[in-house]
């Protein structure tokens, strides 16, 4: 079987023809496509049929990837940009502040990286009193100074890591460095955090940690600079029942906070977080009170209590008017006093371990209040109470809770036979959550 043309019809195209042995019948006519016609068809089909499919798939996982984020935030291995180490530049520069004579910002003896001076140098320019401007710039410290390490623990406000804080040419000191994330980057208000920071660089106090610097970036979140010391904070020391801790020993405890609460107190410093978490166990069984003012004005109302697992490890500790009206004062810390001594005599029970958070603030309305713990003496637990006064005017001051404790701690010089000090040198028994459960709750 074989094809031929003949002869061409009226368009040119060739005549075909089979012939099969002497049989022979004519099909039909040739026709010719230039090669780019049959090309644009097969272009738009793999257009439409792969590359839009592949563009919808890209959009989708790219709104997915979005909203997951805007829900959970930075996941918990998140490290900020602001913690990544880089090389800082070196070269010195002026701070100029209009109509104020030239400042420079030593920051801790240092001068502040080039690209984030004007920033630096226009939050300074706002501060009106002098010497309130000289001790903020007195506590910034250079980013390119810290060389962020390993992480060392995860807060409700942020993450805190490890680092080296380069002092000197020849100097460096050990700390710990907390990223204050999902704050109020407002202007003022960065400014009016950076003058209460240097309130508190020169505390000075054995219970209290004190404050090395602040980092600030024009892009970044802040960065607070403490001493790095190899603690334990108390809410793990005393969940551990291994260590035979004694009720005696857990009041010495809840006496150096107290003492450290006082100090703060006098300075007019409100802590705002104040629970057994925030509070370290350092050498020699010093205790510290940390992590006080740090959330004064960068963190909203919302940032407490709309985020359900945050809120449930900050709301427990509050007082009824911070959770009516978000105030703070010496007087809401003694409320969350109150609530650390509990934590201590319960071996670190959560507190209102039956109460939501979101029902708390009715609760207390009510009268209700936390349960005696099992070992806890009767004058101690009314010191609870008292701390826990609904109004504020009802609660006792620091000074006076230092002087009601101490009488206890001061029984340790007694003999062991003393009705009184005898069930103080017994150790804590862990009973758990349960033993403190309302039954009409």
């Amino acid at each position: 079987m074989h094809n031929k043309a003949r002869r061409v019809n009226e368009k040119g195209n060739a005549l075909v023809q089979i012939k099969i042995g002497n049989l022979k019948s004519d099909v039909g006519y040739l026709n010719y496509y230039e090669v780019e016609e049959i090309g644009k068809p097969i272009a738009v089909g793999i257009i439409l049929g792969v590359v839009l499919p592949i563009l919808a798939i890209i959009v989708l996982l790219t709104i997915c990837v979005i909203r997951r984020h805007r829900k959970h935030g930075p996941s918990e291995n998140y490290i900020p940009d602001v913690l990544k180490d880089y090389e800082g530049k070196k070269e010195e520069e002026d701070i100029g502040m209009n109509h104020v004579s030239t400042v420079k910002a030593d920051m801790n003896g240092q001068i502040p990286d080039n690209k984030d001076a004007p920033y630096i140098a226009e939050l300074l320019e706002n501060i009106q009193d002098e010497s309130v401007r000289q001790k903020v710039s007195g506590i910034l410290i250079q980013r390119s100074k810290l060389e962020i390490g390993e992480l060392i623990g995860k807060g409700n406000f942020g993450p805190t890591y490890k680092a080296q804080y380069k002092q000197s040419e020849d100097k460096e000191i050990a700390t710990a460095v907390k990223c204050l994330q999902s704050t109020n980057t407002d202007k003022v208000i960065l400014e009016q955090f950076l003058c209460h920071c240097a309130a508190m660089k020169d505390i000075q106090h054995p219970n209290v940690l004190p404050l090395v610097g602040v980092c600030l970036t024009a892009s970044d979140d802040p960065l607070v600079v403490l001493p790095y010391t190899d603690h334990r904070d108390i809410k793990a020391h005393i969940r551990q029942p291994s260590k035979n801790i004694t009720v005696l020993e857990l009041l010495e405890i809840a006496q150096q906070i107290a003492d450290g609460m006082a100090y703060l107190e006098e300075l007019g410093i409100v802590h705002r977080n104040l629970s057994a978490r925030n509070c370290l166990l350092c050498d020699q069984n010093t205790v510290k009170v940390s992590d006080y003012g740090l959330t004064k004005d960068l963190f909203s109302k919302d940032y407490y209590f709309l985020d359900e697992s945050r809120s449930k490890h900050l709301i427990k500790w509050l007082a009824p008017e911070t959770l009516e009206n978000f105030e703070f004062s010496t007087k809401t810390d003694v409320w969350s006093y109150g609530v650390v001594l509990w934590e201590l005599l319960t071996g670190g029970v959560t507190p209102y371990p039956d109460v939501e958070a979101g029902d708390l603030k009715e609760y207390i309305e009510k009268g209700n209040r936390m349960k005696k713990p099992r070992q806890c003496p009767e004058n101690i637990y009314q010191l609870m109470l008292r701390c826990w006064g609904l109004s504020p005017e009802e609660r006792p001051t620091f000074s006076e809770i230092s002087s009601e404790i101490q009488k206890y701690v001061q029984t340790d010089a007694k003999e062991d036979t003393d009705e009184v000090t005898q069930p103080l040198k017994a150790s804590l028994q862990f009973s758990g959550s349960t033993e403190y459960i309302h039954k009409d709750s």
